[in-house]
């Protein structure tokens, strides 16, 4: 499908959620017109930034460790003509080991708080673990500030555990970065994926964070 094509479908799909009022219309796309990429934009900002106010140097932080990471695909809700939600999908070869792995990334999952509780969080996260299933991955990784009990329900419910341990990477800056939020899916079972996960290896998920 040409950029253009998935351009015209997304906006599409968008008018499409404003005929069928009540409901939720999902649609993969890798190219977004410059309405609905504003809109996938100002939906992450309200959502993880609404009500707080950064610091310089949590802003400076935050573009470090996120500014180079592009997804090459989106998962956006919409409903009656709205953008309600999106997730994105990155992918990237990964050192594991002292092997190399292909590292499937899910990330910027956010609803708009209105539309919460009623299971768009979980709408996105299946379809794009529907996706990524089929792009020859060997590990999906995710990392969520939810509480506890809610990130392992919510993603517990598609296949994911809790990594159980730290992962790395690094910021544009060359700056190493610590994390033990990680939630995984092993996509490849062979006994090689299968010895990584089970075994105290630290993941290095590269540059940035997804």
């Amino acid at each position: 499908m040409s950029n253009l094509f998935r351009k015209i479908y997304s906006t599409l799909l968008q008018y499409c959620s404003l005929i069928f009022p009540n409901k939720i219309f999902l649609v993969y796309t890798s190219a977004l017109s410059k309405k609905i990429l504003h809109d996938v934009n100002q939906l992450g900002i309200f959502a993880f930034y609404a009500g707080k106010k950064l610091s310089s140097q949590e802003l400076r932080n935050n573009d470090d460790r996120t500014k180079t990471v592009l997804p090459y695909g989106y998962v956006l809700a919409f409903y009656q003509g709205l953008l309600i939600g999106r997730i994105k999908l990155f992918k990237r070869n990964v050192n594991w080991n002292n092997s190399k792995i292909i590292l499937g990334g899910l990330g910027g999952l956010c609803v708009l708080p209105a539309q919460r509780r009623k299971g768009v969080g979980l709408l996105l996260l299946r379809k794009a673990v529907q996706i990524m299933s089929h792009q020859q991955v060997d590990v999906m990784f995710f990392k969520t500030s939810l509480p506890k009990v809610a990130r392992i329900k919510l993603f517990g419910s598609c296949g994911f555990l809790p990594l159980h341990k730290e992962y790395t990477y690094r910021g544009v800056s060359g700056r190493r970065y610590m994390g033990n939020d990680g939630f995984i899916k092993v996509v490849n079972r062979s006994p090689r994926i299968s010895s990584y996960v089970d075994a105290d290896h630290l993941l290095d998920i590269g540059i940035g964070i997804f």
